[in-house]
């Protein structure tokens, strides 16, 4: 009986643990990967893109470069419709540690943010 019990609460286990890694978690909003990649050494960059769990929200969200203290904007942030923003940077980048810093809107009150750290 008690090997029993002890089969019925491992499947119970085991049917929670699919169930769980199964279902879709429809609120989650997270940030999986970019370009440039954290700690890349780059021979330049003209495109900035990042990928998220769900598609952001271009209106409220922002991506600008920090380098020797200055802030570089990028323009035409917009979303290729793949969970990513996508910007542009102008002007040429001089050679050094730049930071990438990020804000990333889904829904009205989901946001979220982050910083990369890149070498051109």
């Amino acid at each position: 009986m008690i090997h029993i019990n002890r089969v019925f609460l491992f499947l119970v286990t085991i049917g929670f643990s699919a169930i769980a890694i199964a279902r879709d978690d429809s609120d989650e909003f997270i940030f999986l990967n970019s370009v440039p990649a954290a700690g890349e050494s780059l021979p330049g960059l003209k495109v900035v893109r990042l990928w998220f769990s769900r598609v952001p929200d271009p209106e409220r969200s922002s991506i600008e470069l920090e380098f020797a203290g200055k802030t570089i904007k990028t323009y035409s942030l917009h979303t290729m419709g793949e969970n990513d923003l996508m910007s542009f940077v102008r002007d040429e980048l001089e050679p050094g540690p730049y930071k990438l810093v990020w804000i990333a809107s889904y829904q009205q009150d989901r946001s979220i943010s982050g910083e990369i750290k890149f070498d051109i």
